[in-house]
């Protein structure tokens, strides 16, 4: 029987940019290599413009000496847990809780850093999230796909859908999000 399944590499790159923790890979010089989908909502700024741009220009504090010594205390601990202030690229600042951890790949070393945002996001931008999230998938799986990304992706423990409407390839929710 001929397996259905994308490949390994497709499977562990899909599950990067669905993980719902941003996710982020730094290497020796400071430059951004990997951003998933998570990371670039809470930056709020698209992946292709934080792929190649250096982690001084996200994080105001920091400097080459500053990273320099980060990684070396991580290299040297192999796990460094942060809270820290994460600032947008529109200028809001979020809580999260981050996670430093070293990750050899293909002969050279990277810090991947894991974001979960701690502070509460406003309404505006989970309903955003929600339609971008969903957008895309149509017919029967919506509902599930939608579900999901409530639960996995926003950390919403429960939400009425009170509209949802289908045209075609296109679908949209509209939801009342309760924060327990």
């Amino acid at each position: 029987m001929e397996s259905t399944l994308p490949s390994l590499e497709a499977r562990a790159q899909a599950s990067f940019d669905n993980h719902p923790d941003g996710i982020v890979w730094v290497d020796l010089t400071g430059k951004i290599v990997f951003v998933n989908e998570t990371a670039a909502f809470l930056y709020d700024c698209p992946k292709e413009q934080l792929l190649g741009t250096t982690i001084y220009s996200l994080t105001p504090d920091a400097n080459y000496e500053v990273w320099k010594q980060r990684w070396l205390q991580v290299l040297d601990i192999r796990e460094l847990h942060l809270p820290c202030q994460l600032v947008t690229t529109k200028g809001k600042v979020a809580m999260v809780d981050t996670v430093a951890r070293v990750v050899q790949w293909e002969g050279a070393s990277y810090i991947a850093y894991y974001l979960r945002e701690t502070s509460p996001l406003d309404e505006a931008r989970m309903l955003k999230a929600i339609s971008e999230g969903t957008a895309a998938v149509v017919g029967g799986d919506f509902f599930k796909s939608l579900a999901y990304h409530l639960v996995n992706s926003m950390r919403i423990r429960y939400a009425i859908i009170t509209e949802c409407r289908q045209r075609g390839q296109d679908a949209t929710a509209h939801a009342c999000i309760y924060r327990t």
